[in-house]
Order: C-alpha cells, then sequence, then structure tokens
C-alpha cells in the first residue's frame, strides 16, 4: 500500500488511515463489531489510526473510542509496533455537546487519561483539538510541549487551526502534523494558506471527514448543525477557528440545514482541482487525497466505516486503500 512521510519525524503511513470516531458516538455498533471493523481496516493495511479522548456519547464516556482501540490492537495478530495512533485533547462533552476547553490543566489531565484509555507509556502523536477562544492559544500549545519533553508524547500535532496559529504554535514546539476539514463541501484549507504552508515546511496534513464527515452524518464536533450549545461554542464560527471563521453565508446555511450552492459533483471537481498536487505524493503527506478520490467511484470510502451498519467492510476497505 502506497506510503507517505507523516511530517517531520513521524515515520511513513500509509497515504489513507482509518478515522475511529463512527465507532464510539451516536448510533455506534457493539464493541465486537467495532474491533472487527478496525481489524479489517488493519488488515488492508492501513498503519494510520486516528481517535480523540471526545470520540464517545458524554463526558461519563471519555476516553471510549481511545479504549476500542486499545482493545483491538491487543487482539491483533499484526505488529502493534507499525500502527501510528493519533490522538487529540482540548475538547470535552458535557450532555453531548462539544465544547472547547484549552486550559493547560484540562489538556494535562487528560493526556493522563488518554495514556491509560490507549495502554501506554507515550502517546504516538498527540493533537490540540481546537483552539480556545478563553485561552491563550500559546498556553494550551505550551502544555503539549512540556508533555512531550516528559516523554508522554512523541510527535505534537494541531488541528482546526490557521496558518498564524501554525507559526505561533511552532515557537514552541515542534509541529508534526495539522488536521483540518477538508472535502468537497467545506473547503477552506485550500483557500486560507493551511494547505501551502504545510506543504512548503514539511509538515504533515490530514484531512478529516475527507468525504462529508459532519456534513453527511451531522453527528461530529465541527459538523452542521449540530455544534455544541454551551458557552464555549456559542459563536458565529467554525469551534476550530480562532482567527476568522467558515464563511457568514456558508454558515447560516449550515445553521438552515441547507445545501451548499452546487451540484455535490461540482463542488468535489472544483475542490479536487483546486489540491490535485495534494494527491500525488509530491512533499508531506495528505493523508485524504485516494480516500477521497475512491470515495467518488463508490458509495463509502473506508476511511471511517459507517457505525450505523455494523459491518466490516473488508472489501470496501481493502479497495479504498489499494
Amino acid at each position: 500500500m502506497k506510503t507517505r512521510p507523516l511530517g517531520a519525524g513521524p515515520p511513513a503511513v500509509t497515504a489513507v488511515g482509518f478515522g475511529a470516531m463512527p465507532l464510539s458516538i451516536s448510533d455506534r455498533p457493539d464493541e465486537a463489531q467495532g474491533i472487527q471493523v478496525i481489524h479489517s481496516a488493519l488488515d488492508a493495511g492501513m498503519t494510520l489510526v486516528d481517535t480523540a479522548d471526545v470520540y464517545c456519547l458524554d463526558d461519563d464516556n471519555i476516553g471510549h473510542n481511545e479504549r476500542l482501540i486499545a482493545k483491538a490492537l491487543a487482539a491483533w495478530s499484526g505488529d502493534r509496533d507499525s500502527i501510528v495512533v493519533a490522538t487529540k485533547a482540548g475538547l470535552t462533552r458535557p450532555g453531548g455537546r462539544w465544547e472547547t476547553d484549552g486550559r493547560p490543566a484540562h489538556v494535562r489531565a487528560a493526556c493522563e487519561r488518554s495514556l491509560k484509555a490507549l495502554g501506554v507509556d507515550r502517546i504516538d502523536l498527540y493533537q490540540f483539538h481546537a483552539p480556545d477562544p478563553e485561552v491563550p492559544f500559546t498556553d494550551s500549545v505550551g502544555v503539549f510541549a512540556d508533555l512531550q519533553q516528559e516523554g508522554k508524547v512523541r510527535w505534537v500535532g494541531l488541528s482546526n487551526v490557521s496558518v498564524d496559529e501554525i507559526e505561533a504554535a511552532r515557537d514552541i514546539v515542534e509541529v508534526a502534523t495539522v488536521q483540518n476539514r477538508l472535502n468537497p463541501f467545506f473547503n477552506e484549507s485550500p483557500h486560507d494558506g493551511v494547505v501551502k504552508y504545510c506543504n512548503e515546511n514539511g509538515i504533515g496534513y490530514l484531512a478529516y471527514s475527507p468525504v462529508g464527515g459532519g456534513r453527511l452524518n451531522k453527528n461530529g464536533p465541527f459538523g452542521c448543525p449540530r455544534l455544541g450549545r454551551g458557552p464555549r461554542a456559542q459563536r458565529d464560527r467554525h469551534p476550530g477557528r480562532s482567527n476568522g471563521g467558515t464563511r457568514p453565508r456558508l454558515r447560516r446555511q449550515c445553521r438552515a440545514g441547507a445545501e451548499p450552492r452546487g451540484t455535490a459533483g461540482d463542488r468535489r471537481g472544483r475542490v479536487l482541482d483546486g489540491v490535485s498536487a495534494v494527491g500525488r505524493g509530491d512533499g508531506p503527506s495528505h493523508h485524504f487525497a485516494r480516500g477521497w478520490s475512491d470515495a467518488g467511484r463508490t458509495t463509502r470510502s473506508g476511511l471511517a466505516p459507517p457505525a450505523q451498519s455494523g459491518r466490516t467492510l473488508s472489501g470496501e476497505l481493502a479497495t479504498s486503500a489499494r
């Protein structure tokens, strides 16, 4: 299977990674089915698994996805050392809502929980899930640097960030990866300079929700229209954007449940044209292009198998990962 460098420092991983969130949020399968889906992804050759402490139902269920991945890896017959597990901190799930919490004390406590949930002494890739407008960005990033210095984190990544935020973070810690939303419906990254900046600076770019994500299942933290309603989430912009936000018109459309202009095919074509270099494998890894292209020809991408069905999707995973 094709591999690409995961930024400066981390090893090369498969160009298509496995996003495990659907296995732990609403309409999730039972544990046995979830483990079977993860095994199907690993057996298909995927070597990057992406999770977060908040991939769960609510704050009483924190770490569900991480624990599921740990159980799946423990029961897998393959080489555990060949798998990079990326997790995140910086959000909470009060009452099932998605809210930011970038306080250093919260991030540090979240790290300890994630280490225990994953059953490891050091997290492979630890990502700041989203900037918190109530906490200075550099304060939040600083604790990730501290955790790395303490040996609890191997590499540090960012998510839902702007170019300015990436630059600010790099003054504090080496940034291995950036994970922002990029798909036919939401294509901010090619236009706000994040993809270009990552490519020019050797930072791995991971596109989440590459075939629609929250736009299609409406269950994710930044999907439309179900954003968190707590005080930290009541603002007219993407929760992960502290410098600017999504286009105001698009935000209103999301709130109204309206489709963005143009057909899905038109939008996919425009975005693919705009980021065609990403899929050529010239530069740092951009782990979405092949899965997205395959998804245009099939009904499911295999990047994050639908939790509703509970099927392993072995054949589809193998197809999308070729």
